[in-house]
């Protein structure tokens, strides 16, 4: 039996403001396709000193508990204005790892990874939300996130694909805007910040950098009639196109996002 309790507390001094937090544990068990799978993570390569990459070594013995701490705040500062102010704190023990084995054989035949339990990782960050509704014909909001992630290295060749693959920054902007009974506007900005993937098996274990980017979507819509629309949507219009992330294991080209512009019909047969 797993013991998950989960507490939540909420005060409304007002009506207007209102202050929640929470305390809650998770866990997870590992599958049996991490306890024993067996499949080739890299080919030969000079970064591998020409010996294939093979996860056959799987020892998710312990399962993942999460302690987890969430606040906020609340704040009506209007009918047609809100914000929402809220942080957390985890701590991740026996999370899921991996560790590169040296070749025990000689010749080597290949490199060994072996998944395991063996980081501790410690995260905390603010996320701030707003709402802003000016008239019936406008609506915005707004997001903003920090966050930072660290994990506790106790062994040799140990890294983890988490801690590495998380921007610390990001915000996203949307708007809709009714510009009469038939047509209607809509667009979401994002920016995301950059990171820096460390992969031990690939580019001689250095870290491959994401740059930063910032993508902008819109999409009109019109209204033939009450049972038909129309729309016309472009993703991605700031640049041709950009990458997101990099694989830290698997030794694949990354993919990155092309802009796109496609168009819709709704139709609604009563």
């Amino acid at each position: 039996m797993v013991f998950l309790p989960n507490i939540r507390l909420l005060w409304m001094p007002n009506n207007e403001n209102s202050i929640w937090s929470s305390i809650s544990k998770a866990s997870r068990q590992s599958t049996r396709g991490e306890r024993e799978s067996k499949f080739v993570i890299s080919p030969p390569s000079s970064a591998t000193l020409f010996l294939p990459v093979i996860a056959d070594a799987n020892d998710f013995t312990k399962p993942e508990d999460l302690y987890a701490f969430d606040f906020g705040w609340r704040r009506q500062w209007a009918s047609s204005f809100s914000t929402d102010l809220a942080g957390f704190i985890y701590r991740y023990n026996d999370s899921r790892s991996t560790q590169i084995v040296m070749p025990t054989a000689f010749p080597p035949t290949h490199i060994a990874l072996k998944g395991g339990n063996a980081l501790n990782v410690h995260s905390h960050g603010v996320e701030l939300s707003t709402k802003w509704h000016p008239s019936k014909d406008w609506q915005f909001s707004f997001n903003y996130s920090w966050k930072k992630i660290k994990a506790d290295y106790d062994g040799v060749g140990l890294f983890s694909p988490y801690v590495d693959s998380t921007p610390r920054n990001s915000l996203s902007l949307q708007f809709n805007h009714q510009i009469n009974a038939n047509w209607k506007l809509s667009g979401t900005f994002r920016y995301v910040d950059s990171i820096d993937v460390f992969s031990p098996l690939r580019d001689n274990g250095n870290a491959y950098h994401v740059p930063s980017y910032s993508t902008l979507d819109l999409k009109v819509n019109y209204q033939v009639s009450p049972d038909i629309k129309l729309s016309i949507t472009g993703q991605n219009l700031l640049e041709s196109a950009h990458k997101e992330f990099i694989d830290d294991l698997f030794a694949s080209p990354a993919a990155e996002i092309q802009r796109s512009i496609y168009v819709g019909i709704e139709w609604n047969i009563k």
